[in-house]
């Protein structure tokens, strides 16, 4: 949610004084919104390089570095994620797919003139990944769908402070008010003080006549959910017009006779949308209204306790819940197919496991919408992925998951990639994933041997070194320019390509209950790390592997896998 230009207004000096007070939160309780926090961390850490696919280690350590310093002030927190987008959201969510497309095509194609931050694939799997080392002083709540009311809530009955940056916490009812994490709001002092301004709307109200006027804000300016035809004016403007009103009535003899019906109709929405009451967190979880896409209630089945523990990703449960996924818009070469259509095989494994929460046409036909970037990188495309009777009754459904064998489920991802279960035993569990990954990766971006074998030197080095892995790029390496110069883009496609494949076996993993351990972004990838590989000569290269492989013992797995792809790209050719 958000209200345009609602944050730049109050952030005005003159407004700041009058709304906000100072507020000492060393010991203090702090509701977060999750998603909310996750990505202003990232916007406003300028350092991070995300053009090359991912600098995850930065971004780790980003997270890790907040939540360390509200564990030395002594600050618990409850940290809500957000669940399934409401569809009456699809116009927000296209617009802002279509501005993160456009980011990363300038990005791409101008990368040494980099103006925007952008957040890679699995940018929040990572932060809650974080949040987990975190559990002596942060709860994590998975919310079913748009999280905003629901930290309102969870806010009031704790009685503390929303922390987030969201306009809309400007409008709701909050009893302890509300801390923008902004620079000038939001500062990190020594001796384990943090310098905080409370916004409160109650001295916000003070500007109304009428303090119920505050609703035409969302009414008039507008909000993911309430819209105007015509769309809305500044707040600038509107606080100007409203105050010679002392009512809602006086205020509509202003506007256009068109304007009154939907100007009303959207204040009475607005009101009811943000006054909310007290819910604690284990009200919020035993509460779920969500259904599946064909009507059935989740409530008290194993697929909404799954996702309330953390353990179902929430792409799969927005198609079992909407029929639909949205899929990631990936930093990748904007001149190229986008790379998320490597991996529909996969994907279609997972539908068919949840093919009986999803509604089916007369012939007995079940359908998932797919929406990607199209390949002109200038809008949003939309496919239906069909599922015939006979292929879901030969897949095992989603309710018979909890009661299979852990090597069942492992023989159901095996089978999703083509692999025989039996080859998958040379591996260590926590590489088996990758392995799956990478077999499939092969076989169908048809990666170069270099290319193999660079990204899993990037898993070797990033596992291995437990910090930063660029500080292990020696640029007195033999770089080979033509390579370097020419093809980094058709790298980052085909990286992409794996990055999504990984995905989505991630994806389907969690719908089996997790019976392999999965290794994050965080520990296996790093863009700029990668992409120097990709650029060294043959010779520069193969030393380096022998420099890893003997003194980072990586030879148990390095060779492995490289001959898990060998065996792929000789099958298919």
């Amino acid at each position: 949610m958000g209200i345009r230009g609602l944050t730049t207004y109050m952030l005005e000096k003159s407004h700041l004084e009058v709304v906000c007070e100072a507020y000492s939160l060393k010991g203090k309780t702090l509701v977060l919104d999750g998603l909310s926090v996750c990505y202003t961390l990232i916007e406003q850490e300028e350092k991070i390089n995300w053009v090359q696919g991912g600098q995850y280690w930065d971004i780790k350590s980003c997270f890790h570095s907040f939540f360390t310093k509200l564990r030395e002030s002594g600050i618990k927190s409850y940290v809500v994620i957000d669940g399934v987008p409401p569809q009456s959201k699809g116009e927000e969510l296209e617009r802002r797919s279509k501005d993160k497309m456009k980011r990363i095509s300038q990005g791409v194609r101008e990368p040494y003139r980099l103006r925007t931050t952008c957040h890679p694939l699995h940018t929040d799997y990572i932060f809650c990944e974080v949040l987990k080392e975190f559990g002596d002083c942060v709860q994590v709540i998975f919310a079913d769908g748009e999280a905003d009311p629901e930290i309102a809530s969870l806010a009031n009955h704790y009685h503390c402070p929303v922390l987030a940056y969201d306009s809309d916490y400007f409008i709701f009812n909050l009893d302890e008010g509300y801390i923008p994490l902004h620079p000038e709001l939001f500062k990190w002092k020594t001796n384990e003080e943090i310098e905080a301004k409370q916004y409160l709307l109650p001295k916000f109200k003070k500007e109304f006549k009428d303090p119920a006027l505050v609703f035409l804000i969302p009414a008039i300016i507008e909000n993911d959910f309430i819209k105007l035809p015509r769309g809305g004016e500044s707040v600038e403007q509107l606080m100007k017009s409203q105050k010679i009103c002392s009512s809602l009535e006086e205020f509509l003899t202003h506007r256009t006779q068109e304007e009154v019906p939907i100007i009303r109709q959207n204040y009475v929405k607005a009101k009811a949308m943000y006054h909310i009451t007290p819910v604690s967190k284990e009200e919020l979880m035993s509460n779920t209204k969500l259904n599946t896409a064909n009507g059935k209630p989740l409530r008290g089945t194993h697929i909404i306790e799954e996702y309330h523990k953390g353990n179902l990703a929430e792409s799969v449960l927005t198609v079992i819940t909407q029929g639909e996924c949205e899929l990631p818009m990936m930093i990748d070469d904007p001149e190229q197919a986008s790379s998320v259509l490597i991996g529909r095989e996969i994907r279609k494994s997972i539908y068919r496991i949840v093919a009986p929460c999803l509604p089916e046409d007369e012939n007995g036909v079940k359908k998932v919408k797919e929406i990607y970037r199209n390949a002109s990188c200038d809008g949003l495309e939309m496919k239906f992925v069909e599922l015939s009777k006979d292929e879901c009754l030969r897949s095992c459904p989603i309710d018979e998951i909890p009661q299979l064998r852990p090597e069942r489920k492992i023989e159901i991802l095996c089978t999703a990639v083509e692999v025989d279960l039996r080859k998958l035993k040379q591996f260590e569990d926590e590489w088996k994933l990758i392995a799956l990954s990478l077999h499939y990766w092969a076989r169908h971006a048809d990666p170069s041997d270099h290319l193999i074998k660079a990204l899993i030197l990037c898993f070797s080095v990033c596992t291995l070194c437990g910090r930063d892995p660029t500080i292990y790029i020696d640029k007195r390496n033999e770089i080979e320019k033509e390579r370097a110069q020419v093809t980094w883009r058709e790298n980052l496609h085909i990286f992409a390509q794996w990055k999504c494949v990984y995905d989505n076996i991630f994806d389907l993993n969690s719908l089996l209950i997790n019976p392999l351990p999965f290794k994050s972004f965080a520990s296996l990838f790093n863009g700029e790390l990668l992409m120097h590989y990709t650029k060294l000569s043959v010779r520069a290269f193969e030393e380096e592997i022998r420099r890893w492989k003997n003194e980072g013992n990586c030879k148990s797995w390095f060779e492995p896998l490289f001959r898990f792809c060998q065996c792929t790209k000789s099958k298919t050719l």
